[in-house]
């Protein structure tokens, strides 16, 4: 799914890691080191040009500050992932987030599915 969507995934470490691990499952070692490098040339690429946009009144040095820490962490926390599932058999957590319609937490509520 990962590799066939229509529109680009945000990478993070959150969505990239069991993609890794599945690539790892499957015995697609030359796809997950190539995954790996795209997403790490994209944060480099993404901290490459905070680094050189202009600042202005709406954009500070503070602000390209911390995007620029907020992008090397989700580049470092890819690099930890990816050094857990090559190394050892560290599954990835997946966390589910519920979207529940109308504040309601049953799960298939006739009353609340769309129809």
């Amino acid at each position: 799914m990962y590799d066939t969507a229509p529109m680009r995934y945000v990478i993070y470490d959150s969505w990239l890691a069991p993609y890794l691990y599945s690539l790892k499952m499957m015995d697609k070692i030359n796809d997950l080191e190539r995954t790996f490098a795209e997403a790490i040339a994209e944060k480099d690429a993404e901290i490459a040009s905070a680094k050189t946009e202009e600042l202005d009144e709406s954009y500070t040095l503070a602000d390209r500050e911390h995007y620029v820490f907020d992008k090397q962490k989700e580049r470092d926390d890819i690099a930890a992932s990816y050094a857990k599932i090559i190394e050892s058999d560290d599954i990835p957590k997946i966390k589910i987030k519920l979207w529940p319609m109308f504040g309601c937490y049953l799960l298939d509520c006739p009353r609340h599915q769309k129809i």
